[in-house]
């Protein structure tokens, strides 16, 4: 998704407000997750792993991942590593931490280190501070301890790709109740996500597709997601490629 024109002022990032609503939010994200759950997934690749490869951390949710899909070799992943083997002409190997990061902080407690070397991070996280309304602020600050978090676990201080978040208030599955309010979400805290990767080096920003077109949109609400996982896979690659090649890996 491509950063709004929209103006910075008409995006208060005012929390007090929100923390009253902060119970109706919680049941608005329970509501957008059992909706999403309903969608087509399929079962973690059993692939042995192996270290001659290059080796590639997800922090992120599998099932945004996977959403909408019924052939495994149409998801996101699936096609990123099928592309990084075609241009580097090596094996990719996922790797994964032991619980679903869907927040920043819900890597605070991840112990990065038990992966051994990790050669890159694609980091996408945030549908849940989207609906939860997080700061913009508070975002940044959880979203820099992670990737830090990242760093120092992995050995190498790996190259990340941070991705951007995808245009929610235009899915079926978002609540139709405050989508202004999501999209409002949606950008400012793509702009501070991209405000950090400019910060950090070696850390590289990738904005979401746009969605809305002949080859993904097929109607009010409902996209072919097996374009839209080979645009999102097509952005990411080229990231990890980037960052691969610059530390010679």
């Amino acid at each position: 998704m491509t950063p709004s024109s929209t103006p910075p002022h008409s995006l208060p990032d005012v929390a007090w407000g929100w923390r009253l609503l902060r119970p109706a939010l919680y049941l608005r994200l329970w509501r957008f997750r059992r909706l999403v759950s309903g969608g087509f997934y399929l079962p973690d690749d059993p692939d042995e792993q192996t270290h001659d490869g290059d080796r590639i951390l997800f922090v992120g949710s599998l099932e945004a991942a996977r959403f909408g899909v019924v052939d495994e070799q149409l998801s996101t992943l699936s096609q990123v590593a099928r592309d990084l083997e075609r241009r580097r002409d090596r094996r990719c190997d996922w790797l994964f931490p032991r619980n679903t990061v869907r927040r920043p902080r819900d890597g605070f407690t991840e112990d990065f280190r038990s992966h051994g070397d990790i050669d890159a991070a694609v980091v996408a996280v945030g549908y849940s501070d989207v609906l939860l309304m997080t700061t913009a602020r508070s975002w940044s600050r959880e979203l820099r301890r992670l990737l830090e978090g990242i760093r120092e676990g992995s050995g190498t201080s790996c190259p990340i790709v941070l991705a951007g978040l995808p245009p929610m208030d235009r899915f079926r599955q978002t609540p139709r109740i405050g989508r202004k309010r999501i999209r409002q979400q949606v950008i400012r805290l793509n702009r501070a996500s991209e405000e950090l990767a400019m910060s950090m080096p070696e850390c590289f920003y990738v904005p979401f597709p746009e969605v809305t077109g002949a080859a993904t949109q097929v109607g009010p609400e409902e996209f072919s997601w097996a374009n839209v996982h080979r645009l999102w896979s097509s952005e990411l690659t080229t990231a990890v490629v980037k960052g691969l090649d610059a530390r010679n890996l």
